[in-house]
């Protein structure tokens, strides 16, 4: 409860998507005490799914570098194209045995996926995208506290993504505002 509570408040406090992005992912391997997180949003154009951003301990800074946008799961594909398409949480402590595991991600990783917790993100009954938790750093496998947590987590990311996409959406239409008004003020100099 703590945890969700410092990482609604740290949440709080960004205000763009780009910022905000990383931070989620730092806060998803901190509530689950994950080895990685990974983040996939939906694009409701090709109805597929792409990892936006992602924190690896191996990796550390570079993750997102080396693995944004290199990955793209269709509805139902792996375990996250699952949780998109039924919008419903999994927990999986054997993630290789997994019949709906992609290895994509892994190879292009190299490394190897043994527990993974993966929820959808929804708000308002739409779909945001996927949050996934992956190797339990504590414990053999993730269980059901962390599968509530990162649930709950879930609900708190979703209402940040919102926020920060309708704040960038006020900040891009001030701006058109202001320059309607410069070239209303310019034409009517010419007049």
């Amino acid at each position: 409860l703590r945890k969700l509570t410092e990482a609604n408040q740290s949440l709080a406090e960004i205000e763009s998507l780009e910022d905000l992005l990383p931070r989620l992912m730092e806060l998803t391997k901190e509530v689950t005490s994950a080895e990685a997180s990974i983040l996939f949003l939906y694009n409701s154009e090709n109805r597929s799914l792409e990892i936006v951003s992602i924190k690896d301990d191996r990796f550390g800074d570079q993750a997102d570098e080396l693995f944004k946008g290199a990955v793209r799961l269709k509805m139902g594909e792996g375990i996250a194209g699952w949780v998109a398409k039924n919008r419903k949480s999994v927990m999986v402590e054997d993630a290789q045995g997994d019949p709906r595991f992609s290895k994509r991600a892994d190879k292009q990783r190299n490394l190897t996926t043994r527990t993974i917790i993966c929820v959808p993100l929804v708000h308002r009954e739409e779909l945001l995208g996927v949050l996934s938790a992956l190797n339990s750093r504590d414990k053999l496998f993730f269980d059901e506290e962390d599968l509530t947590i990162l649930e709950s987590f879930a609900d708190l990311a979703a209402v940040a993504i919102i926020r920060s996409r309708l704040l960038e959406h006020r900040v891009v239409q001030e701006h058109f505002r202001a320059e309607l008004e410069a070239a209303a003020k310019i034409q009517k100099l010419f007049w």
